[in-house]
Parts: structure tokens; C-alpha cells; sequence
């Protein structure tokens, strides 16, 4: 191994051959008084060692300036390491510059390395993986590492930059992911969107299948602000998270106008949605029976003293839906009653009924029901929408067919268990709410 170190060195040592000597000196008479147990020999008395003294005077001779920067140093935080940004934005090129003002550790070996997996990036400006990560030297005693397309295998990693070959001279960075310093940008094939009008009433769903950190979002239709009705739902995906907003039944009315989303990801600003609708007019008629919608009339007969006043109320459609997709399995699902009249005043008798199997059960009639503990009417957001609470929803509440009668017009709705409709957050209780 002598010999191995002596010859690779040979090219450097041609240069300081007066402080090699000086050094052999030393070595040859420490050996020497070793050898002979002699407090003081002369150089002349260890010619038998010699070349073991040129052997280990070449091995320190080499070391000599990690061996001095160790001594000037004490500590390796003479290599600053540091992020150029204070946030990183996956999918983008994150630098980490390292730096140090000790002159001498720029002959030693430079190496990059990822603390965790133990693996070498670079050594000495050379990359194993040179599509991923390269090195500059931006100054003087100052390199830069750029990690390029920054993605979940590059976060909760700890980088160092090291001099020597025993790496004793580094210093490292922590790269994890928090809220402050991180974001995901949801690419196009991320965003799932869909907005419609129908008859005034905007319903919107949009699902971000991977953002980072959870987006604070806006929505304004025109001037009008939608912000506060969005129903909001996230959940883990991986390390990042999946978000659905979702807008049901909120009237804007039939004037033209413009629908934009926004969201804000961390400290960046995001357009998620433009959409323009033009003037609408109502629907007369809806066509399918399974949308819960017929056109029928209503005969009310109002006695009035010994006569009778007929009086016809044209009911141009009802429609039913579950107002607040996603359910929490466990918390109150919404089923709304919307009805279109030729009456400004809210309309009574409404009924709800369950449909099992073949069985058609009454479950509230006029605002009152039987099982006050499960079911309940409430107003909706007005006089033309009704609105069916299921207290502690669970498995045994869907797929089941629920109905919305008005006098000979009905609306139906079929509820089948899915995962875009239905989230449970206690696996275990929801599945014995459903066997």
C-alpha cells in the first residue's frame, strides 16, 4: 500500500522536495529512537530506515493539508452550505450552494452526497447522473449543485457537501418538506373541471388530484363572489394531497357572465378556471323521468266559505340531488327538492319517501316524520327548494332510491355507494355500517 500511495502522488511532489526532506528527516529519527530505545541518535545511525522514513514521509506529506485544516479548523462548519430560494417548487431546479473561505480545502477531493441513501452525486465537478444533477463553480471557493426537475424522490433528504477524502470537512442541508418552503403546481392532467348552469342554478365540481400545500381558492362569477358556498374535501395523496370543491344548486340567474377560479398554492397564485356562459332562458320541460323531472299540474282546491276556488299551479319541473357530495360517512347528508312553479309562494305538502326493494316508504310528510332521529326538512336557500337532512349517515343509507313528491309530480333520486360521492374516514365503522 506504501508503494500504491507513493506512485500516485509521485507528479506532486517534485515541487516541495526541500519540506519532503525536512520531514523524512523527522520520521527517519523518531524510527530510529524507537528502534534503539535511544533518546538521541543522528540521521547517520538510521540508514537501515531510510526508505520506510521516504515511505511514510510521501503518506503525511500528502495529508499534510487536511491534517493542517483540521488543526486550523476544529469544526467542519467552515464549509457553508445553504438553498438559494426560500421555496421550492417541485418540478423546477433547486440549487444548493457550498462555499468556504479556507483556501486550503480546495485540493482536496470535492464530493456531493445524499446523507440518507448514503449514495455520491458528484465528485469534483463530475456527476454520475448528469440529466439530473450537475455542478458549476459560480466564484471563487463557491460550487453549486442543481437538482434538476425536483421531485418526491429529492424532498426529506439530507445533502452534504464534503472535502478529503474521509469527508470529515462538509457540512449538510435538511431538504424536507413542510407548508412554508414547498409547492406542487397541479399540471393540467391534475385538474379535473366541470361548471354548468341549468335554469339559474350553477353547479361546479373541480378536483385537484395532487397539490401541495392545500390551495386557499376563489371563485366569482361576474362580480359575485361564490367563495363561501364551495364545499371543500381533501385527503393524503403520497406525501402531497387531493382536494374537491364542489358548488351545488347556487343560483346566479340567467344573465351572461364569466366564471374564474383561482387558487393560491403556498405563496403562488394559480388560474384553475375560466368559463363564459352566455344568456339563458328557463327550461320549459325536462325530458327524463330518471332526472326526476316531469311537467304535471298541481290542482289545489281551497274551499272558501260554501264555494270552491280552483286554483291550477303549473309545476314546471322538480328536481332532486345530494347537496353536499362528498358525504362524510357518520355526519348529515343534504338531498335537496328543487321545484319550479308558477307560484311565488312556497308550496306545502311535499313528501319524501324511501324506496326498498319494492317497498315505497313514507319517511316525511309536510315537515313532519316519524323518525325524527334520522330524518328532517329543513328550507333550502329559497321558497323553491326543500331540503332532506339524513342524520348519521352511513352504509345502510345508500343505494336506496329517495323521492321528493309535489301533489302528482315527483323527483327521484338513486344513491349508489362510490368513492367520488361517499368518503369514510373510520374504515372500520363504516364498513359495519354497511354489512
Amino acid at each position: 500500500m506504501l508503494k500504491v500511495n507513493v506512485t500516485l502522488y509521485k507528479n506532486t511532489q517534485s515541487a516541495r522536495e526541500i519540506k519532503k526532506t525536512c520531514f523524512r528527516k523527522i520520521i527517519c529519527i523518531f524510527l530510529c529512537d524507537v528502534h534503539t530505545r535511544r533518546l538521541f541518535v543522528t540521521v547517520k545511525r538510521c540508514r537501515c530506515l531510510v526508505d520506510i522514513a521516504d515511505a511514510i514521509t510521501t503518506i503525511i506529506y500528502v495529508l499534510k493539508p487536511t491534517c493542517l485544516a483540521a488543526s486550523k479548523l476544529g469544526t467542519s462548519h467552515a464549509v457553508d452550505l445553504f438553498l438559494t430560494s426560500r421555496t421550492i417548487i417541485f418540478g423546477n431546479s433547486v440549487f444548493i450552494v457550498c462555499s468556504t473561505t479556507n483556501t486550503s480545502f480546495l485540493t482536496l477531493t470535492r464530493r456531493w452526497s445524499k446523507q440518507n441513501d448514503n449514495i455520491t452525486l458528484c465528485v469534483d465537478g463530475h456527476c454520475g447522473k448528469s440529466e439530473k444533477y450537475t455542478e458549476s463553480e459560480t466564484e471563487n471557493s463557491t460550487y453549486t449543485l442543481e437538482i434538476h426537475n425536483f421531485n418526491e424522490t429529492d424532498v426529506n433528504m439530507v445533502y452534504a457537501c464534503s472535502f478529503g477524502s474521509n469527508n470529515s470537512l462538509s457540512n449538510s442541508v435538511n431538504v424536507f418538506l413542510n407548508e412554508d418552503h414547498f409547492e406542487y403546481h397541479p399540471n393540467k392532467s391534475e385538474i379535473s373541471k366541470k361548471a354548468d348552469r341549468l335554469d339559474g342554478f350553477l353547479n361546479i365540481e373541480i378536483v385537484l388530484k395532487k397539490v401541495f400545500p392545500i390551495p386557499f381558492c376563489e371563485f366569482k362569477y361576474n362580480d359575485m363572489n361564490l367563495s363561501t358556498a364551495i364545499k371543500t374535501i381533501s385527503w393524503n395523496n403520497g406525501i402531497f394531497d387531493s382536494v374537491q370543491m364542489l358548488l351545488n344548486d347556487h343560483y346566479i340567474g340567467f344573465s351572461s357572465g364569466s366564471l374564474n377560479v383561482t387558487c393560491r398554492v403556498g405563496k403562488t397564485k394559480i388560474s384553475i378556471m375560466s368559463e363564459n356562459f352566455s344568456e339563458s332562458k328557463q327550461s320549459i320541460k325536462r325530458t327524463s323521468r330518471t332526472d326526476g323531472t316531469e311537467m304535471k299540474k298541481l290542482i289545489i282546491s281551497l274551499a272558501v266559505g260554501n264555494s270552491v276556488l280552483v286554483m291550477i299551479i303549473i309545476i314546471l319541473f322538480v328536481n332532486v340531488s345530494l347537496q353536499n357530495k362528498p358525504v362524510i360517512i357518520g355526519q348529515t347528508a343534504h338531498i335537496s327538492c328543487l321545484y319550479l312553479s308558477n307560484s311565488s309562494n312556497p308550496i306545502k305538502g311535499i313528501s319524501w319517501y324511501v324506496k326498498e326493494g319494492k317497498n315505497l316508504i313514507p319517511i316525511v310528510h309536510n315537515g313532519l316524520s316519524n323518525e325524527k332521529s334520522k330524518y328532517k326538512e329543513t328550507d333550502g336557500e329559497n321558497n323553491s327548494i326543500r331540503v332532506l337532512n339524513i342524520l348519521k349517515f352511513s352504509g345502510k343509507d345508500v343505494n336506496k332510491n329517495y323521492s321528493c313528491e309535489i301533489g302528482l309530480d315527483e323527483g327521484w333520486l338513486y344513491l349508489d355507494l362510490n368513492e367520488k360521492d361517499y368518503v369514510c374516514k373510520l374504515a372500520a365503522k363504516c364498513y359495519e355500517n354497511i354489512v
